[in-house]
């Protein structure tokens, strides 16, 4: 009898891991992809197992910031973190940075308007409508150090900045990006 209730509880057990590695993967998530859940900022996102997040209060009391660092996981991205190195420019990056919405503007007049968002960098001045866990969002490109795709939304009373930058339009690090902000979900609101 022991013997069929160990084996209906693996089989149960193997069903769900299967389930949702298959639910993962039709999301594009990768199997060795890492999740990452804040409940005080109401986001979830999954980012790729080789990469290293870091988070962090950069803001003030009178203007709080919240920021969300992941860089690939390499000697030199770690001693960077460690404070082992002096000068040079910081590596490729992808980041998720959080405003509360302190003057309840819009999506794209905080976009347009904040040094924060970076819009006032971009080559081109366009903004797209898009989609963040089902929350409406615009995204954009800006140039500074690297080339970054960014994306901004609104939700909660924060809003919310994933940018990703790179030097070279192949980089892995813009699939990462991607990997982050399609699989970002939003807690729902009260």
């Amino acid at each position: 009898m022991k013997k069929i209730v160990v084996a209906v509880f693996l089989g149960a057990a193997l069903l769900a891991a299967g389930y949702l590695l298959v639910q993962n993967r039709e999301a594009g998530i990768p199997a060795e992809a890492r999740t990452y859940e804040s409940r005080a900022y109401g986001i979830s996102f999954s980012y790729p197992s080789n990469y290293l997040l870091v988070e962090r209060e950069l803001g003030t009391p009178d203007a709080p910031h919240y920021g969300i660092l992941i860089i690939e996981d390499t000697e030199a991205n770690r001693a960077l973190l460690l404070g082992e190195v002096e000068g040079g420019e910081g590596p490729a990056a992808i980041t998720l940075d959080i405003f509360p919405n302190q003057g309840n503007l819009s999506l794209e007049t905080w976009v347009r308007g904040s040094a924060d968002a970076n819009f006032g960098l971009s080559p081109d001045g366009i903004l797209l409508p898009a989609s963040i866990g089902g929350v409406e969002a615009l995204a954009y490109q800006y140039d500074g150090l690297y080339r970054t795709d960014a994306a901004a939304a609104l939700h909660g009373g924060s809003f919310y900045l994933f940018s990703g930058n790179w030097s070279d339009e192949k980089s892995p690090l813009r699939e990462a990006y991607l990997l982050v902000l399609n699989s970002a979900r939003f807690a729902k609101q009260p």
